[in-house]
């Protein structure tokens, strides 16, 4: 199996759709030899954050001279970015040989009488597989959707459970409600782990995990904001100080400052069970964050800023982040999946638009762009556009010195992003 083949294979099994649950993995894992089991493991599961939390946590922990994996979704321009050793992408070949393990296991289920795994068991199936043959010392593990059932909470024992951003996503898999929402993703918590709590949360996400935590005897820890300094703030990052210690990220956005300090305090949480994690890998691991498609500035004229943020709170936070940087009247490009909270996420961004252009997703669930173009009309100048011709049209619009927004969808983000690098 080459890498291509690896891909089509993993890419068809769309079909089987997405089922929650832990019987397929746990036999995938099985006949696989459990190889998760030989793992150390931060666990990250939430609705915002995830991303970022684990790129500061697993920068700092290859600064501190560990191996270490991380496992992320969805990707924005490499199927590889998902599976990553020490900040590099997996190899094609060692991830084909993975995934080729993972395909005659998984006809051995069918013919044990098994279901087909689902596209996502077999991408963490192959992950691990990955991570175990590197030998990695720790494995920053993404959740992708939940956390209960989620196919990342096969692993029994993780040195950390970290929490990130809980808010309104996915309603008809995880629940209608917040705390609905939190009792799945308090599902990853598990005895023996140090839980790790964002600090941002609303009070009863933030008591749902502390219950979940004291009745399987994990130590609970949520950041001290009377302990934050904040020293600045701007379109290149933040530099802040927590309890004594300065440090920078070029993550930019007050939320990120969060998510930083969440990071943080369970890299501490690392440090007190015996990594040896020193404050200048801390410093050095922080500053070395970047991940693409959150709050990513490219400058150039215009400046451009791609932001995959695709849910309520995901879109609060992106235009939070424009009014706190005094960004005003930006052009921006939208698109949106018909299954969010369309039409509260468009009119926050439509409201603060100077131009508004308004594309399709390349997604069987995206919401037509003559919808919404129709809400975004309510609120600024809104046209619409195919996503092939919207990037020069809208940089048309923009004046000179103007701040150009790509936003509604990790989907679009990652179409127009590979565009816009191809034309630096």
């Amino acid at each position: 199996m080459n890498y291509e083949d690896a891909l089509s294979y993993i890419h068809n099994s769309l079909k089987f759709g997405i089922k929650p649950g832990l019987e397929r993995i746990r036999e995938l894992m099985h006949l696989l030899g459990d190889v998760q089991e030989k793992l150390k493991y931060v666990h990250i599961a939430g609705t915002n954050g995830k991303g970022s939390t684990a790129t500061m946590i697993s920068e700092t922990l290859m600064a501190a001279g560990y191996k270490t994996g991380l496992f992320t979704s969805p990707y924005i321009v490499d199927f590889r970015e998902r599976i990553q050793i020490d900040g590099r992408f997996i190899e094609k070949d060692a991830l084909s040989k993975a995934v080729s393990r993972v395909k005659t296991a998984a006809e051995k289920m069918e013919t044990a009488g098994f279901e087909h795994p689902t596209e996502f068991e077999l991408i963490t199936a192959a992950a691990f597989l990955c991570f175990y043959e590197a030998k990695c010392d720790y494995v920053v593990l993404e959740t992708g959707l939940g956390g209960r059932l989620d196919s990342t909470n096969i692993i029994t024992a993780p040195e950390a459970c970290v929490i990130t951003s809980i808010s309104m996503d996915h309603m008809n898999v995880l629940g209608d409600t917040v705390e609905l929402i939190a009792r799945e993703k308090a599902g990853i918590i598990k005895r023996g782990a140090d839980t790790v709590v964002y600090p941002g949360n609303l009070p009863a996400v933030t008591a749902i995990m502390k219950e979940t935590a004291d009745a399987l005897g994990s130590r609970c820890f949520s950041p001290d904001m009377s302990r934050l300094s904040i020293i600045s703030e701007d379109i290149g990052g933040s530099v802040f100080e927590y309890d004594g210690l300065r440090l920078k990220t070029g993550l930019t956005g007050r939320h990120q400052i969060y998510n930083a300090v969440t990071a943080l305090t369970a890299v501490l949480r690392l440090r007190a069970r015996g990594a040896n994690i020193d404050d200048d890998a801390i410093r050095k691991g922080f500053a070395a964050a970047r991940i693409p498609g959150r709050f990513e500035v490219i400058e150039g004229r215009p400046r451009i800023i791609l932001d995959g943020g695709h849910n309520a709170d995901g879109v609060k936070t992106l235009c939070r982040s424009l009014d706190t940087l005094n960004i005003t009247r930006p052009t921006v490009i939208m698109g949106m999946l018909k299954d969010k909270a369309y039409e509260e996420c468009i009119s926050m961004v439509a409201r603060r638009a100077g131009a508004f252009v308004a594309v399709d997703i390349d997604n069987p669930r995206a919401l037509s762009r003559a919808d919404v173009k129709a809400i975004a009309s309510r609120y600024t100048k809104a046209y619409e556009k195919k996503t092939e011709d919207a990037l020069d049209f809208a940089k048309s619009l923009t004046p000179d010195g103007g701040t150009l927004i790509i936003c509604g969808s990790l989907y679009l983000v990652s179409q127009l992003r590979e565009k816009i690098m191809n034309e630096r």
